[in-house]
């Protein structure tokens, strides 16, 4: 499956975003990836949402974190 950009005038509070990682020919569907429902606002480099989390050690649970977007402020 092929992914789509969000941008970032595209997101509010409510809506469920993913994005994967480590995407290539071998493997395009990634070998990792994160999935969050935005639960603020989008700022000018970031998204406030809550996920679960296995970022391990640093951080693990259900959290509120800050997403970055990338550099043409998309996800």
């Amino acid at each position: 499956a092929k992914y789509s950009k969000i941008r970032l005038e595209d997101l509010k509070p409510g809506d469920i975003i993913y994005k994967r990682t480590n995407v290539t020919a071998e493997k395009p569907n990634g070998t990792a990836g994160h999935t969050g429902i935005v639960i603020e606002a989008p700022e000018a480099d970031a998204v406030k949402i809550i996920s679960a989390s296995r970022n391990m050690p640093e951080m693990e649970g259900i959290l509120v974190n800050d997403f970055p977007l990338a550099a043409d402020n998309t996800i």
